[in-house]
């Protein structure tokens, strides 16, 4: 029996698959890194930035904690209210695998496929 792919309709930019908001070290760092002189190689940077959260005071992680968390509701807010949906009634197509290109995003779960031309239903 052949495989059957299902195709679903996905808004440009909105992945199927849950990623984890970043933590607050992740955005700490992320502002940081607007400040970056040219001139420094990116694991001088990060190990500078990794000293610099180290010594910051609990007032000022916890800033940055309160960062974490608006930026992880809204993203789940945001997912909440953008479901995926199927192309049409009918959402499974017969393909033959070996036929067809699937994309890297594919295989972490998002919903594009690319699929070579079939000619005279020869797949």
């Amino acid at each position: 029996m052949p495989k059957q792919l299902v195709f679903c309709k996905v808004q440009p930019g909105i992945r199927s698959i849950k990623r984890r908001s970043p933590n607050m070290f992740i955005l700490y760092r992320k502002e940081m890194m607007k400040y970056r002189p040219k001139n420094i190689k990116m694991t001088e940077f990060s190990k500078i930035v990794s000293r610099k959260w180290h010594n910051l005071s609990e007032y000022e992680k916890n800033i940055w904690q309160r960062r974490y968390h608006i930026n992880r509701d809204t993203q789940l807010q945001n997912a909440s209210d953008s479901p995926i949906e199927p192309l049409d009634d009918n959402p499974t197509y017969t393909v033959n695998p070996n036929s067809v290109n699937v994309l890297p995003s594919v295989m972490r779960g998002d919903c594009y496929l690319t699929l070579s031309q079939c000619e005279d239903s020869i797949c």
